[in-house]
């Protein structure tokens, strides 16, 4: 490859990563209110208790209050038992609901999630000295870590009271943990802010003889699986999985979304296990999301923008965006990405992008543990649109595996030199490219680019690579890779099939390859074997 022209992409592929690849898309509200069955259920408590500072037990007072007020503080435990819900749900919203029944000034009232099992006990303010939790202790005998009660650090909802009547605390998260087997469940603490001195609210227990002022817990909940059929819906369902903390999965019917009609930049993937695909396991052609155009100016930047931990997306065709098919944004560490059996096209930049963050302070961020599997990347004009384009372009990726996949037609006929058709460069390593065919395009698999980050520990085999323009397989700066067992087709006059290159490449295995072109060896790198390769004709 020419200097200059190494050069002049490596400076353009740099700026783009710090300038355009990190911005947020914007997203269009849209309802499909009936894609998604929400349920509803009412829980009462199945323990509450008021603990006071220098008193006894409070596990059967009407009355329940929080207070500062001198050297006295007032605080209250409360659990709810969520058993009732389903399993395989996702929790959607969930309100703490009681009955304020008197409020003296203005009172901020913040709730904790209780990190220790609590009794409730069946003492009052008459009746004294029976077993249960009390200020120091959490049974009436073992103590507390700390007086008061044992609490994580973390506010889980807040609300400012100054009228009697119902009130509500938004404990979404909290009861999501609960649900979803992160924290155990404990119940909630619901403490006055010190600053609110000497004001207090008092509230109705579950205790209180009228049963209609007792406190509840209203929890909506929705399946974690569910079914679309249109664009509407598609983008409905998206919000609702982000929104509920991921861990859904959303199954596409056959059509056509095209996202243009709905306004949308993408489907951003901001929560955490999520999975779109296709219905069809066979048949990635039946699913179609696609965008406006494949070109400089189309309203659609992506199909999918992912930002959070283990997305998965299958079984259908991805097209016609401005951009990227899918990001993943590898600079805020999204890792466990799989892909599979997805066809991309006629996309204006690289089809399937790993983004890393420029800043070197963030140079230990990487994307981890994808998996690109049984995909196809074409143009289906033959070539592309835009050199700045290819497959696959991953930065900063580590221990991924791009497996059985084809790339066509990466070429661009009379202008510059695309990118490789897979390429993980910029500090990748451990990446596995393996039983994957490139046919038609200018270069074949890269790994590295230039004198930067080192790229250790790759491996790329079993792949058949036909190319055009330039070398089939190449790596720079990227030690101890392995190349084995490649067949590469190298046409029209470019004399090599596999390079290898810069002094900090060292300790390659080269062997069992088969090439029309040679193995080379450039700018002072080094092999430790080479052996078992074999030059083939290009017929």
């Amino acid at each position: 490859m020419n200097k200059k022209l190494f050069v002049k992409i490596n400076m353009i592929l740099l700026m783009a990563i710090a300038v355009n690849l990190f911005a947020t898309p914007t997203l269009f509200p849209v309802t499909a209110d009936n894609v998604i069955e929400e349920s509803t259920v009412t829980l009462k408590p199945v323990a509450d208790a008021q603990i006071v500072s220098g008193l006894d037990n409070g596990g059967k007072d009407k009355k329940i209050q929080t207070c500062v007020s001198g050297t006295q503080e007032k605080r209250i435990l409360i659990e709810f038992d969520l058993s009732s819900i389903p399993e395989g749900k996702r929790i959607k919203e969930a309100r703490l609901r009681m009955n304020c029944l008197e409020v003296n000034g203005t009172v901020t009232n913040e709730i904790y999630r209780v990190t220790r099992s609590w009794v409730e006990g069946n003492g009052n303010w008459k009746y004294k000295h029976h077993k249960g939790v009390t200020w120091t202790t959490c049974d009436g005998t073992n103590n507390w870590t700390t007086p008061g009660g044992d609490y994580a650090p973390e506010v889980s909802s807040s609300l400012t009271i100054n009228s009697t009547g119902w009130v509500e605390w938004d404990v979404t998260g909290l009861v999501r943990s609960w649900y979803d087997g992160i924290h155990a469940n404990y119940g909630m603490e619901i403490i006055q802010k010190p600053g609110d001195s000497p004001a207090y609210a008092v509230f109705a227990s579950r205790d209180n003889p009228n049963k209609d002022i007792h406190p509840e817990l209203v929890v909506t909940y929705i399946d974690s699986t569910v079914y679309v059929s249109n664009v509407q819906e598609l983008s409905y369902s998206i919000s609702t999985a982000n929104t509920v903390g991921g861990h859904m999965e959303i199954i596409c019917s056959n059509g056509t979304y095209d996202l243009s009609t709905i306004g949308a930049e993408a489907f951003a993937i901001r929560a955490e296990n999520i999975t779109v695909r296709g219905n069809s396991p066979r048949d990635r052609d039946n699913v179609i999301l696609t965008g406006d155009a494949m070109s400089p100016q189309a309203k659609v930047r992506h199909i999918f923008w992912v930002n959070a931990d283990n997305f998965t997306c299958e079984n259908m065709t991805l097209k016609n965006v401005r951009w990227h098919g899918i990001q993943v944004t590898g600079e805020n560490d999204t890792d466990g990405i799989v892909i599979r059996n997805v066809r991309f096209m006629d996309i204006y930049e690289q089809m399937l992008k790993v983004s890393a963050d420029a800043n070197p302070s963030y140079s230990s961020t990487y994307s981890d543990n994808g998996l690109v599997e049984n995909c196809l990347f074409e143009f289906s004009a033959g070539k592309v649109a835009n050199w700045y384009t290819c497959a696959i372009d991953g930065h900063k990726c580590r221990n991924w595996t791009v497996r059985n996949c084809v790339v066509k037609n990466i070429v661009n006929p009379g202008g510059a030199m695309t990118e490789p058709a897979i390429h993980f460069w910029n500090g990748s390593t451990g990446v596995v490219i393996e039983g994957c065919t490139v046919l038609n395009s200018e270069r074949g698999i890269y790994i590295g680019m230039g004198t930067g980050n080192l790229n250790p520990g790759c491996i790329i085999r079993n792949n058949f690579v036909e190319t055009v323009r330039d070398v089939g397989i190449g790596i720079e700066n990227a030690p101890d890779t392995i190349i084995d067992n490649n067949t590469c087709y190298t046409l029209n006059n470019y004399p090599n099939s596999i390079e290898y290159r810069w002094p900090a490449t060292t300790g390659v295995q080269i062997t069992n390859n088969k090439t029309t072109g040679a193995i080379v060896s450039r700018d002072g790198a080094t092999a430790s074997v080479i052996s078992g390769n074999t030059r083939i004709d290009t017929e």
